[in-house]
């Protein structure tokens, strides 16, 4: 059996372009791994595994992954506008900052280890387990440390999923600590005037204590 070609920079797989660079790292049972530098057509530049490259089990940063997914789910109407294409614009979204580091919101979700369950990779799924968006609510995990699945996923208002946040900040004034949803409910001031007082830089004091008009 002759040797396999060697990989070299300019090659194609997928859309990863070989460069220049290689690195070869050794694990603790002994086995040597090959791994070159390349760019994805999106831009996204990092070290693939010779042997993924080669088996085809790499073939891009991961943004290919999430169009083929969204693609394959686009014959169901539900990517048209109205109330019937809400949820799968929800859908649409979660795929994308969970598999396509290419977006903003990857950073704090597919980075940082937060996934999608297989079988919401296919929208009837998603929808039979979730139901249509009732009015006013977004998805949220119920554990922020865990990916979307239908145990750790509910609909939820804005104010419920700024106080499950895994950053929520916490305000102490007059010997109570709350996060600010808490504060607007506790004072009975709307949650996006008291979050428009904090953006605008009040002292925690005329914050909580300015009368709501």
């Amino acid at each position: 059996m002759s040797a396999a070609k060697a990989i070299m920079a300019g090659d194609r797989f997928g859309r990863w372009t070989v460069l220049e660079a290689t690195e070869s790292r050794t694990y603790p049972s002994g086995t040597t791994t090959h791994f070159h530098e390349c760019r994805c057509d999106c831009g996204t530049v990092q070290f693939v595994g010779s042997y993924k490259l080669r088996i085809g089990h790499s073939r891009s940063c991961g943004c290919l992954q999430a169009e083929v997914t969204i693609a394959r789910n686009l014959k169901h109407g539900h990517s048209k506008r109205g109330r019937r294409g809400k949820i799968y614009g929800i859908w649409r979204n979660i795929i994308s900052r969970c598999k396509n580091p290419n977006v903003s919101s990857y950073e704090d979700y597919g980075a940082r280890g937060i996934t999608i369950c297989e079988r919401w990779l296919k929208f009837e799924n998603f929808l039979e387990d979730m139901g249509e968006p009732p009015r006013g609510l977004t998805i949220d995990r119920l554990d922020n440390n865990l990916g979307y699945f239908k145990d750790n996923c509910a609909w939820r208002t804005p104010i419920d999923q700024a106080r499950n946040r895994r950053n929520s900040v916490k305000i102490t004034f007059d010997g109570l600590t709350m996060t600010l949803p808490e504060w607007a409910e506790h004072l009975g001031i709307s949650y996006s005037m008291l979050r428009g007082r904090r953006e605008r830089r009040w002292s925690v004091e005329k914050m909580l204590t300015e009368p709501k008009n």
